[in-house]
């Protein structure tokens, strides 16, 4: 990971610890529900919460959308990754417990590739737009961040 991504990371690691010391710290797996968008993020943060605790973390990934509707549907999970209006829906609908919500990564500009696919050089301008160039689809979204809960 870059150094933004780890330290978003190296964050987020404190606030599950927190997070899970609240509800379930001697639970021997944790559910976590995500959307897809901080996968990498929230698998490699997953694997040293599991190191350091012992305890299992069982993932599932889904679109955004597709976590907020899972979790209204009466799925259960331990922590929720989504976007903060997302979270503040479910607290909202009685499906998160209030005052849990910790922002831990806001995005201006991110690049998401396929797993397996060579990861495109954006290092400097002329590399991105060579990069977006080169893509053979781009879709764009703004100020994306994401939240725990």
């Amino acid at each position: 990971m870059t150094r933004w991504p780890m330290i978003a990371a190296v964050a987020a690691a404190g606030c599950l610890g927190v997070m899970v010391a609240g509800t379930r710290a001697q639970a021997a797996e944790i559910v976590l529900t995500s959307s897809t968008a901080m996968r990498e993020a929230v698998e490699e943060l997953a694997a040293m919460f599991e190191r350091a605790s012992g305890n299992k973390v069982t993932m599932s990934f889904q679109s955004g959308v597709e976590t907020s509707a899972k979790i209204e549907a009466g799925a259960v999970a331990d922590l929720v990754v989504t976007t903060p209006e997302a979270i503040d829906a479910l607290v909202k609908d009685g499906k998160v417990v209030p005052d849990t919500r910790v922002n831990f990564v806001q995005s201006g500009v991110g690049v998401a590739v396929r797993a397996g696919a060579p990861r495109p050089d954006i290092g400097t301008p002329e590399a991105f737009k060579e990069a977006m160039l080169a893509a053979k689809s781009v879709a764009s979204a703004k100020d994306q961040a994401a939240s725990i809960s």
